[in-house]
């Protein structure tokens, strides 16, 4: 069964997500984490990776700290940095894919 997990550190935005799920008629599919980067998502539960909205800094933290948990990361454009992202992926192995 396909599921997704949407994660954000602030509440706000997070709100909005399930807010927009519940609208969209997925809430069976997507669960909402209140999460600093991949913090409550446990090792091996995520098949791949979603970054957007953020700064490659940021990106690059996350993966940093959390590449066990997702070995396939897909990624929309930083904001800012994307090259820190990209350089992070090719030191750490991971296969990236601009989507």
């Amino acid at each position: 069964c396909p599921a997704a997990i949407a994660m954000d550190v602030r509440e706000g935005p997070l709100a909005a997500a399930g807010k927009h799920i519940g609208e969209a008629g997925l809430s069976q599919y997507i669960t909402t984490r209140l999460s600093d980067g991949l913090g409550e998502c446990r090792a091996g539960e995520a098949d791949a990776l979603v970054c957007a909205g953020m700064g490659g800094r940021l990106m690059e933290r996350i993966l940093k700290a959390d590449m066990e948990k997702a070995r396939h990361w897909y990624r929309q454009a930083a904001l800012q940095g994307h090259e820190l992202a990209r350089k992070k992926c090719e030191e750490l192995g991971v296969t990236a894919d601009k989507k």
